[in-house]
């Protein structure tokens, strides 16, 4: 596990705070999710990497998961990272870019609360429907009435998920 750097962010007055990316606008919602642009979000994507890099196993025993955020990032390193993952764990995240490196083979999980305030629900469900056509590997859960969290429910849903691979 690793943890953002610390990045002035603008939703929060620019303040200095720990983040992968900046965010100019909340709620994180469709209308704007995919045609932002997300300053920071090249050098996190890079540090990824390196860490995958790093690692003394083969990627594809390797996944990524994040909430929100981290989510996002998640997906956004793992779609654009060199070689097939063992998965990407999506909480409750959006997509930034929908553009894959040629491999459409990693597993992605998609988890999201209905009732979620700060990352719109749609977000998801948007991202699902992009990449559907890109991956075959890709599943998607709702979970009603959730707002911006993770439940017992997802976390069971999630090591079944990653039982499968």
């Amino acid at each position: 596990m690793t943890k953002s750097p610390i990045i002035p962010v603008s939703v929060n007055n620019n303040l200095e705070m720990s983040g992968w990316f900046d965010i100019k606008k909340m709620p994180i919602d469709t209308n704007h999710s995919l045609h932002e642009s997300y300053d920071y979000i090249d050098n996190s994507v890079e540090i990824i990497h390196d860490l995958i890099d790093q690692e003394k196993i083969n990627p594809d025993k390797i996944f990524l998961g994040g909430f929100s955020q981290g989510a996002s990032l998640s997906l956004q390193a793992g779609l654009k990272y060199k070689y097939k993952l063992g998965g990407i764990i999506v909480l409750s995240g959006w997509l930034i870019d929908s553009s894959m490196k040629n491999h459409n083979d990693t597993p992605i999980f998609i988890g999201h609360g209905t009732k979620d305030d700060i990352v719109k629900y749609e977000n998801s469900k948007v991202s699902y429907d992009l990449l559907k056509y890109k991956t075959s590997l890709i599943s998607f859960k709702s979970y009603e009435n959730m707002k911006h969290s993770v439940s017992v429910k997802e976390r069971y849903d999630v090591i079944d998920w990653i039982n499968k691979y």
